[in-house]
């Protein structure tokens, strides 16, 4: 009877979920989401989430950790994440590739990702782990498993959810990047949790037509809390104005959440130290989001 409750109050006091609701990232958000072909350095963490063949574009060992609030789809968001990136042994630039290098972890490019957060009437921890492997000097691909515990304090229960996916990446020419991806495969939502990680595939493609810019396109087909498959578009454009200092900026057309999604953001790139901001904002629905974070690259 607990369940049916607390599945009751999800069910009317959360109507809808974006699917990609569980990462709140600054980069991420700055450009709505918009990186399954992602192949920028900064950033790499977080559009692993989406498509983990992006892990093995950049050589990397990074910590990152991030804190947003505000609203998001109507209501009060909070939330905190924490990742750990290893890709020095198996990325494209790598300069011993075929080596395992001495500063390496994992002889495969690996994220761990955790955020807890705070949305509505429910409070979730989610676990992510993502790991990809080049194919050749232009091609990756990549697999990830993920866990989620919602629960309600008032209602003193929780729900377990397992999902995995996977990813592609092609780097068919210098300036032009493709990439295929899946979410929550699985999809076996028996207790009928309305939108939160419903299966989502997409395709995507990144153009730089000059050193500084990058032009992001990407194209889901998510499932919506009817039940109904719904498209996603989702554009985003980085500006790197100099070495250490970058502009961001997104828009998506989201009939998943029935709303226009616009984003901003900027990244302040240290050699020891990054920081990042992005505000962003969903058009049928009140307020913002607010987000921080901070990248510490060890390798």
């Amino acid at each position: 009877m607990l369940r049916i409750i607390f599945l009751s109050t999800l069910f009317f006091s959360n109507p809808t979920f974006a699917f990609d609701q569980f990462i709140n990232s600054s980069r991420y958000n700055s450009m709505v989401g918009a990186g399954i072909a992602s192949t920028s350095r900064i950033g790499i963490e977080d559009f692993s989430l989406i498509n983990p063949a992006v892990l093995s574009t950049n050589a990397d060992l990074v910590f990152a950790s991030g804190y947003a609030k505000g609203e998001s789809l109507g209501q009060e968001i909070s939330g905190f994440s924490f990742s750990i990136l290893d890709s020095s042994a198996a990325a494209w630039n790598s300069q011993r590739s075929d080596i395992l290098l001495p500063s390496a972890g994992f002889p495969l490019a690996s994220v761990l990702y955790y955020n807890n957060f705070d949305f509505g009437s429910f409070k979730d921890q989610y676990f992510h782990l993502g790991i990809a492997q080049p194919l050749t000097s232009r091609m990756s691909l990549g697999l990830t498993a993920n866990y989620s515990i919602l629960k309600s304090d008032s209602l003193n229960v929780s729900d377990n959810i397992f999902d995995f996916g996977a990813g592609f990446l092609w780097r068919a020419f210098d300036s032009w990047t493709f990439g295929v991806t899946t979410m929550n495969l699985a999809d076996n939502r028996n207790e009928q949790i309305p939108g939160y990680l419903r299966r989502a595939m997409g395709l995507g493609m990144e153009y730089a037509p000059s050193e500084s810019v990058k032009i992001r396109l990407d194209y889901w087909r998510a499932r919506d809390p009817e039940d109904q498959t719904r498209s996603v578009i989702k554009v985003g454009v980085t500006n790197t104005v100099t070495e250490s200092f970058l502009l961001q900026f997104g828009f998506a057309d989201d009939q998943s959440i029935d709303s226009k999604v616009i984003g901003l953001g900027f990244v302040i790139a240290g050699p020891k130290l990054s920081l990042s901001y992005a505000f962003k904002r969903e058009t049928s629905y009140p307020g913002a989001m607010h987000s921080v974070d901070i990248r510490i690259p060890v390798w």
